[in-house]
């Protein structure tokens, strides 16, 4: 049986070879001679804005997933919270601490109060309150 010479360098797939743009992303730079463009570890990146965020290398490539701040997915105080991108509703939410704790989109329910009466209480997704609009159901009949 007759050997094949192999000619060049063989396919690599790690991150820095196959995705430099993502790997320049990456933190702990020291980890690019061990990961692999499909490894399912979860590591920390830079953001273009400045947030560091974590999640697995394979959801960097495959999913082309990005900061988790600035895709909505998490919540950060000052940057993404209703109480910085819609200030004006803060007074809505029974509980104080809702503003800060959730981003717009949220799907997750809170108390709301009308704005034109106090005793009108009902629970709302935060998204329909922040991006619909969502009035006070008693008072819309």
């Amino acid at each position: 049986m007759k050997k094949r010479k192999r000619i060049g360098r063989p396919p690599t797939t790690y991150l820095r070879d196959t995705h430099p743009e993502i790997a320049k992303e990456l933190v702990d730079q020291s980890l690019l001679s061990e990961l692999g463009s499909n490894s399912d570890k979860a590591v920390d990146w830079y953001c273009p804005k400045g947030h560091i965020y974590t999640t697995r290398v394979s959801n960097r490539v495959n999913s082309k997933s990005g900061c988790s701040y600035c895709s909505g997915k998490k919540v950060l105080q000052g940057f993404n919270d209703i109480a910085t991108t819609h200030p004006h509703l803060i007074h809505r939410f029974v509980d104080p601490n809702v503003p800060t704790q959730y981003t717009a989109y949220s799907n997750k329910k809170a108390k709301v109060q009308c704005e034109k009466h106090s005793e009108h209480v009902w629970e709302s997704q935060i998204a329909r309150l922040t991006i619909d609009n969502t009035q006070c159901p008693y008072c819309t009949g």
